[in-house]
């Protein structure tokens, strides 16, 4: 459980900040 609840946290974390860069940009 804690295996796949690390991977979804650093990937939630990455897409957010992936999106966060995006808005900045546009």
């Amino acid at each position: 459980m804690s295996r796949t609840a690390k991977p979804q946290n650093g990937r939630r974390r990455f897409l957010r900040d992936v999106v966060r860069t995006a808005g900045g940009l546009a």
